[in-house]
Parts: C-alpha cells; structure tokens; sequence
C-alpha cells in the first residue's frame, strides 16, 4: 500500500509540474501584446517634421542563456527625412523605451539625430515625435517636433478610394464628414 501511495504522489506531482509550465509558457506569449505605437507612420499635413517613420516591434519573451531572446533591442525605427524628389532614407536603427517614450539614436556624420516617439496624449491614436539634432560642424543644434497619422488612415496611394482604415479620400467624403485627415494634401480639394 505504501507503493502505491508513493507512486500516486509522484503522479500527481508530475501533473502539476507539467500543468505549471505549461501554463508559464503560454502566459509568457501573453506578454508580448503589440504595442500602440508599432506600424507604419506618415506625417500628418498640420503637424509634423518627418514625411515618414516606422516603428517595429520584436516580442523578446523567451530568455535563453539568461538573456532575452531574440538578442536585439526590443524596438526597431525607420526614419525618412523630407528630401526632394523624393524621401531620404535614415535607415532602420534599434531603438530603446524610455518610459512612454521609444528613443533612436541616427548617427550620420555631420549630426546625430535623436528622434523620440510615443502616442499622443492630445491627438488620440496619433503619434507624437521629438527631434534633438546635434550638429557635429559648428551648426547651432536645434529640436523639432510634430504628430503622424497611421499609413492606412491616410489618402498616400488612396486618393478617389476608401484608405485601409475606412475614411475616404474621394469628392464625396466632406458632404458625408468620413475624409482622411490629409485627404485636402494629397488629393487635392
């Protein structure tokens, strides 16, 4: 009988182990829930500094080794700056949190940028940038800053069609009220 006790104790410990890590397993996916301010950003037509900004994030939710893994940082940017004719490409760099903040640093010779981004606490579901430049060729530094509009709220590539999102970007929308915020730059009146 002693047996048989001892062997249903270590069945039943056996079971609670394995309901224990599996359950550690699936909450640590829980973990990694898309943050607001991933996606693909285009400059709003009133508010902005930068044509364009993407924000990519890597969930890190396994630790393998005793670190994080994937190995990286958890946030990747891509920044384009207002060239003509077209955009100039900053390139993607890793980017950091900083409380609300997600901050990269662009290093690019005669400057380096430091762009700072986080939801807007004025303008709801947009994205609120600040830009410190620090001129490394006797330039004053200066700072900017302005709002972004996600990609598929916008008329960039829409225009006489409905965005992703579900505003418009036809001749119609100002009579229904469903324009696009930039419906006017892109499209036109």
């Amino acid at each position: 009988m002693k047996s048989f006790s001892k062997l249903k104790s270590i069945w039943v410990t056996s079971w609670l182990v394995l309901f224990f890590v599996i359950g550690a397993m699936g909450s640590a996916s829980a973990l990694c829930l898309q943050p607001e301010l991933e996606g693909e950003w285009v400059a709003h037509p009133d508010r902005s500094v930068l044509p364009e900004l993407n924000i990519r994030f890597v969930c890190q939710d396994q630790v393998l080794n005793g670190e994080l893994y994937p190995p990286g940082p958890p946030f990747y940017m891509h920044a384009y700056g207002s060239c003509v004719p077209t955009h100039c490409d900053w390139g993607e760099v890793g980017a950091e949190r900083d409380g609300d903040w997600i901050v990269a640093v662009y290093e690019q010779g005669f400057a380096t940028k430091t762009v700072w981004a986080k939801m807007s606490s004025v303008y709801p579901g947009e994205l609120y940038v600040w830009i410190y430049v620090n001129y490394h060729d006797g330039r004053t530094d200066r700072t900017s800053s302005g709002y972004f509009i996600r990609r598929s709220q916008s008329c960039i590539d829409n225009c006489g069609a409905m965005a992703p999102d579900g505003c418009w970007c036809d001749s119609y929308c100002e009579s229904y009220g469903d324009c696009c915020v930039d419906k006017s730059q892109e499209c036109g009146p």
